[in-house]
């Protein structure tokens, strides 16, 4: 079985950036802490949501690299 997901992870102190992205997501996704880390990431896992977020992010917004970019032409 392959799944597929976004995640973001910053220091436990940037949680409250994690916060104000998913607001920008329309609130796609979940905040997981972890406090032996001293992490916060932003997990975004189910396929409506990934579905939004290639919809709405990475279809109108260009990747960094082209790296990026080769990876993401073989998903669609």
């Amino acid at each position: 079985m392959v799944k597929y997901s976004f995640h973001i992870g910053l220091h436990e102190r940037d949680k409250p950036l994690l916060e104000f992205i998913q607001v920008k997501l329309d609130n796609k996704g979940k905040i997981y802490e972890y406090p032996n880390k001293k992490e916060s990431h932003l997990a975004i896992y189910t396929n409506s949501d990934l579905k939004w977020i290639i919809e709405n992010v990475f279809n109108n917004y260009s990747l960094l690299t082209k790296g990026q970019l080769i990876r993401y032409e073989h998903l669609n």
